[in-house]
């Protein structure tokens, strides 16, 4: 019977350390090469509603290359915001709400912690994610370190709302990619339209703009 027991357990084990595997090499994998299904990269930004969005929709609608979804604060609930983003393959995911090191502050003042958009995240395709609100380092860090994506960009200290439009529109109009693209191309066209995004906005803000990629 002892040694039932101890074939059981290393059978079970064996099953454990597969999975792990599995899961990994699914992890590596994922972001190998991308693709999408609209020719357009899918994008969705959920903004205050002191933001003036004109002059960002206007270069986005100028441009033309990017299938943008707006979603207002006043419509950016919890379950509003979870099912767009696990229901819909977005390419980037920019949040220009209001917050602080733990919390992401949206509809009727919810206050939505820094792990709800972790969790999120890793159960989406979502490649990329924008913070555009002060002190969104944490936030950053989090879901760049749990691979819940693949990099962000976000704002370290106070930044104010021309700075982030001014940016927003220099990043976008300056993001030349085609799918299918490999995880690496992509990653370099990023740190492209990023550099050349942070020369659109006030020398007082220039450093204030941070890109962290996730370790491959």
């Amino acid at each position: 019977m002892s040694r039932l027991v101890h074939m059981d357990f290393i059978l079970n084990d064996l099953a454990t350390r597969v999975s792990k595997i599995e899961r990994n090499l699914s992890d590596k994998n994922k972001f190998e090469l991308i693709e999408m299904t609209s020719s357009h990269p899918a994008v969705l930004g959920i903004w205050p509603k002191s933001l003036d969005l004109n002059n960002v929709l206007e270069s986005l609608s100028v441009y033309s290359r990017f299938d943008y979804t707006s979603l207002k604060d006043g419509f950016a609930t919890r379950d509003r915001i979870a099912n767009l983003i696990r229901n819909n393959q977005y390419f980037i995911v920019q949040i220009g709400a209001h917050g602080d090191a733990n919390y992401v502050y949206v509809d009727n003042n919810d206050s939505i912690p820094v792990g709800w958009w972790v969790r999120v995240f890793k159960d989406s395709d979502v490649f990329m994610v924008i913070l555009m609100y002060c002190d969104s380092d944490n936030l950053a860090k989090i879901l760049v370190d749990t691979k819940a994506v693949q990099c962000v960009i976000y704002s370290y200290g106070n930044v104010t709302d021309e700075d982030v439009v001014k940016f927003i529109s220099g990043f976008y109009s300056n993001l030349n990619i085609t799918f299918p693209i490999s995880r690496n191309e992509l990653l370099d066209a990023i740190t492209v339209a990023y550099n050349t995004a942070r020369l659109y906005v006030s020398d007082s803000s220039h450093d204030l703009f941070k890109l962290r990629v996730a370790k491959e």
